[in-house]
């Protein structure tokens, strides 16, 4: 098989493994629309949103600050705090696949979604940059697509069903992350001590803070005590 096939067949299996993220992003970002739609949104803004934040709980942080009156600041530094996660897993990747372009990475990094990190990360002895990019454009177009459906049909929906959509988000990364964590023992750790950490944490600051700060706490421990162990196996 030819480079150029073989770039393409890969770019095209990650378009193919992308299909059941799609999916799961379907009733979350039509949630996302109708939110943006009631917020007092226009649909240009509510889908340069999607556009170019591409991250669910980012946009629903926003969307939330932006309706109780945040100034561009506050909103700017809460969704900063709650998308930091994303430094690690930009880290992670460029170490999947060091050996791609610099372009290639940056497309990627723009990319990546804990749905698409998981994915990829299941899959990187088996993968390349042109797998996660069709990977990332699946969740990317039906992320748009349904932010700009669900502001113009989302009310459409029954309330039970409104009230669910934003929901579907953690459903989905919850299944995408339970095969690795099976897999990998320090995806069960940071998994195990993150749940730990979010109950202490939950019981002095909302939901909102404590999800993300026990998420990038936990990542930080067991990646600095898996540094450290590593480096006394190596002492002689």
């Amino acid at each position: 098989m030819s480079s150029t096939a073989s770039l393409e067949h890969s770019w095209m299996n990650g378009l193919t493994q992308g299909v059941p993220i799609a999916a799961g992003y379907i009733p979350a970002a039509l949630g996302f629309g109708l939110l943006g739609a009631n917020s007092g949104l226009s649909i240009v803004e509510t889908a340069l949103m999607s556009i170019i934040i591409f991250s669910g709980a980012a946009q629903y942080m926003a969307l939330g600050l932006i309706t109780a009156g945040a100034g561009l600041y506050s909103i700017w530094v809460s969704t900063f705090l709650l998308n930091i996660r994303h430094l690690l897993m930009s880290a992670s990747a460029k170490q999947i696949f060091s050996s791609a372009s610099k372009w290639n990475q940056a497309v990627l990094a723009f990319g990546l979604t804990d749905e698409v990190f998981a994915l990829i990360s299941a899959r990187k002895d088996k993968t390349n940059v042109f797998f996660g990019i069709g990977v990332f454009l699946a969740a990317y177009i039906s992320w748009v697509a349904f932010s700009c459906a669900g502001y113009y049909f989302g009310a459409l929906f029954p309330d039970y069903l409104q009230i669910s959509m934003d929901f579907a988000l953690y459903a989905l990364f919850a299944a995408l992350l339970f095969p690795m964590i099976l897999k990998y023992r320090m995806a069960l750790y940071t998994a195990g001590l993150s749940a730990a950490i979010n109950t202490l944490l939950g019981l002095w600051i909302p939901s909102g803070w404590a999800i993300p700060t026990a998420m990038t706490a936990s990542v930080f421990i067991v990646v600095y005590a898996s540094s450290l162990k590593q480096e006394k196996e190596s002492q002689p």
